[in-house]
Parts: structure tokens; sequence; C-alpha cells
């Protein structure tokens, strides 16, 4: 049974399909004020702080300074996803990762495997911050260091993302049917 929603139109519709992917455009223009990171802790957790961002900003110190922003890449086949022992993150579909908190088992392992150490730990609940491409980030850098390009997806991020998060084809055709 074909899961996709729009039937015969899938080419049609795979060749246009973009998802929003949250890229760092302009780091030499960071003041390292942190209002990013204020932006997503306050808006997506509620939290009054930057402990609960989904994004971080390190200062290096030196002649020059410099700041390092990381900012999930919104991986095709995550890492972390991978690497998490109990399915508590899973792949969206066209790249980056969700987290069902309540299968988390606080082992870390999905900061450990991300490549670019982007996935942000929220110290206090022993969970996973995963970024979930809002854009609440964008909005509120004053100097237009990140921005939301984007990416087109691949015909095979769903396929992959499936294989990922535990489902196939036989999978899908029973969660349609229920």
């Amino acid at each position: 049974m074909n899961s996709f929603p729009f039937g015969k139109r899938k080419e049609l519709f795979m060749a246009n399909a973009a998802v929003k992917v949250l890229k760092v455009v302009d780091r030499d223009h960071c003041i390292g004020c942190f209002s990013c990171m204020f932006a997503c802790s306050r808006i997506l957790r509620r939290h009054g702080g930057t402990n609960k961002s989904a994004l971080r900003i390190r200062y290096y110190t030196g002649v020059e300074g410099a700041f390092s922003l990381r900012v999930c890449s919104r991986c095709e086949t995550p890492d972390c996803v991978v690497a998490c022992p109990e399915n508590a993150l899973f792949a969206a579909r066209g790249g980056g990762v969700r987290l069902k908190a309540g299968l988390c088992t606080h082992c870390r392992e999905c900061v450990r495997a991300c490549g670019i150490a982007a996935l942000q730990w929220d110290e206090a609940e022993k969970i996973p911050i995963p970024c979930i491409q809002c854009g609440q980030c964008v909005k509120y850098c004053p100097n237009g260091v990140l921005a939301l390009v984007e990416r087109p997806i691949s015909e095979t991020a769903g396929e992959e993302n499936d294989a990922l998060s535990g489902k196939t084809e036989k999978n899908s055709a029973t969660e349609a049917r229920a």
C-alpha cells in the first residue's frame, strides 16, 4: 500500500519538496549576545535562561576572539538516532530528529554520537534537546548570523528515516489501517 498522501503525484511533489534548515551564514558578525539561545529556551521550553536551548554559542579566547555556534544540520541519516538504544529519538521526515522523552533512559549516547556536537543536553531533565528547526533563533539574532535556508528533500530521505525509526513498508501499511 502506498503510504504517500499524494498518490501518483509523488514524483512531482518530491521534485519540488524542500525543508528549511538552520544554518550559520555569517559567523564573523556574531557578538556573543546569546539572543538566539534565550529565544530558543524562552519560546520553546518556557525557560528564562540559555541552558535549555537547542543551540550553543561558545567563546574562544585569543587575540581575535571568536564565537563558535553549534546548530543541528538536520541530517537525513542522523547518528544520534542510530545511537539511541531505546528509540527515544526518531528521524523526522526530511531530516532532523524528534524526541519521545518518556523512552529516554538518560544514557547520553545520542549526544556522544553527534558528529558536529550540535545535539544539546538538558542537565535538569537529563534528556537531549533536539532542534526542531523552527527559526525562533533566527528572528532574534540582531546581526543576521543565522538563517533558515531551503534544502531539497532527497527522494530516499523518507525511506531512510522510516528505516531509522523502525518503520517498514509493512508497518506503515498496518499503521495506516489502524
